[in-house]
């Protein structure tokens, strides 16, 4: 199958609350999302969401080079040979990693959507069958921090990543009174997001989640909410 049709998204989901971490406060995630379809109608998804402070590009940096100098490398491309699209784009702009693994994801999520299995089997095999997820803890007081952590725990949470910043003896005792790091992925935005872009929101409340079936990633995007909080921003000059 050949790439048919490349659509980039910007999204700004809006939070549950208002969330602050050491560069920014915010109340909605801003993300890029890839949709590349092949020409027998199979669609493949990716996205990041870019945040200042830790990206080196932001959305909209991101969204315009996705859309001008990467998105039209890719039509007409074997949809099913990651390796020959990362080759083709790689040398098509410096920089921009987070546009260049969106676009890897999506394909990745594609060929596997094409072989008819879930992306754990298309990469070698599942190592896990169930994944952990870390609660997210903004900067707040310890005394707030701790109050939301039993909150966490409560809804079966094992792990938690706690932001520290502004009083460095309240985070000393912070730190202190933490248990040792055991293994859990990041999830920040999933936890904090009020709605979704796809059309049946994974269920994070309880810390875990089963290895989804597939095929490919196992989501689909909802074209209705896509439009409801989609962002168009312009690249600074």
């Amino acid at each position: 199958m050949k790439i048919d049709r490349v659509e980039i998204f910007g999204v700004a989901v809006p939070l549950i609350g208002e969330y602050k971490n050491a560069y920014l406060s915010k109340t909605v995630q801003k993300s890029a999302v890839v949709r590349i379809t092949a020409d027998g109608g199979v669609s493949g998804l990716g996205n990041i969401d870019p945040t200042p402070g830790y990206s080196k590009e932001q959305t909209a940096d991101h969204l315009e080079v996705l859309r001008s100098k990467l998105a039209p490398l890719l039509v007409g491309m074997d949809a099913t040979n990651v390796h020959a699209v990362l080759a083709k784009i790689e040398p098509a702009v410096k920089g921009f990693l987070d546009s260049k693994a969106t676009i890897e994801m999506a394909c990745v999520d594609l060929a596997a959507r094409i072989a008819g299995m879930p992306v754990h089997a298309y990469l070698g095999g599942a190592v896990k069958e169930r994944l952990l997820f870390n609660a997210w803890i903004g900067i707040l007081p310890p005394d707030e921090a701790a109050k939301e952590t039993l909150g966490w725990k409560k809804k079966g949470f094992r792990s938690a990543k706690i932001k520290v910043g502004g009083n460095t003896m309240a985070e000393i005792m912070l730190a202190a009174t933490s248990s040792n790091v055991i293994d859990g992925l990041e999830c920040v935005g999933p936890l904090k997001t009020a709605d979704d872009i796809v059309t049946r929101k994974l269920d994070l409340s309880s810390g875990s989640l089963p290895l989804p079936g597939g095929p490919g990633l196992g989501v689909t995007l909802d074209d209705a909410k896509l439009a409801k909080y989609r962002l168009e921003v312009k690249a600074a000059a």
